[in-house]
């Protein structure tokens, strides 16, 4: 008996099965719609959001207009060659967790609001992931020279930029905390300019410029509501009542 019971349980949820696979083929699913609250910063996201800085701070510092029909991409090297129109590869190649902020505490945020208990509504903001952005600044053109002369622009805009202006950061950075943006140039031997290029085969070496931009907060999503408690109360065996 309790294997027909197995089986026509079975037969009844093939049919269920099959049934449903009708339904979906006769009609559109409904999109499901989930309440994540308010995130702290909205897409693109802040990673993004810096390299985009960057690319306007080359731009107007170096004076792109200078050159004509340049333009700066955040394209690998990889994908780039000297055909087509002389360009400026912004390739972020490594993204690595900054050792001196790495534990950082989250953040009570106190509302006006009262809970029914007596405590203090509230938000814990969890802590940012904090880290450091590595940059490749590869030119590309058909003439050498005019290679150089962006090299030689750049070192002038970023060796000694020390922060990323603040004209250059959009709502979302500022909101996240990026105001202190450093931009430092990284020192590169020919060893570590071999393994970078390395990972991109059949390509040949290029002048390169190597830069961080650091620190970079992330922020972690979305905050926690709690209460915060007034007073608490502890009854001790020692009180002088119970005596």
């Amino acid at each position: 008996m309790q294997l027909i019971i197995n089986r026509q349980t079975t037969m009844r949820n093939r049919r269920c099965d099959e049934k449903n696979r009708g339904d979906v083929s006769r009609k559109r699913l409904p999109i499901i719609e989930i309440d994540m609250g308010t995130l702290i910063v909205e897409p693109p996201g802040v990673i993004p959001r810096v390299s985009k800085a960057l690319s306007a701070l080359i731009a107007a510092e170096i004076g792109m207009g200078q050159f004509s029909d340049w333009s700066i991409t955040f394209e690998s090297p990889a994908e780039l060659d000297g055909s087509g129109g002389p360009r400026l590869s912004l390739y972020l190649y490594l993204i690595k967790p900054n050792a001196a902020m790495r534990n950082l505490a989250g953040v009570v945020e106190q509302s006006d609001r009262s809970s029914g208990g007596g405590g203090i509504q509230a938000q814990i903001v969890p802590p940012p992931s904090v880290v450091d952005l590595h940059y490749m600044i590869v030119p590309y053109s058909h003439s050498a020279e005019l290679e150089l002369e962006i090299s030689d622009c750049l070192i002038r805009a970023l060796d000694r930029c020390g922060v990323i202006p603040e004209k250059y950061l959009d709502d979302g950075l500022k909101k996240a905390g990026n105001t202190d943006m450093r931009i430092a140039p990284e020192s590169a031997t020919i060893h570590t300019l071999r393994d970078l290029w390395s990972c991109f085969p059949q390509k040949m070496f290029r002048l390169t410029r190597l830069y961080s931009v650091c620190p970079v907060r992330v922020p972690a999503g979305v905050p926690a509501d709690t209460t915060l408690v007034r007073e608490v109360r502890i009854n001790s065996p020692l009180d002088s009542d119970r005596l």
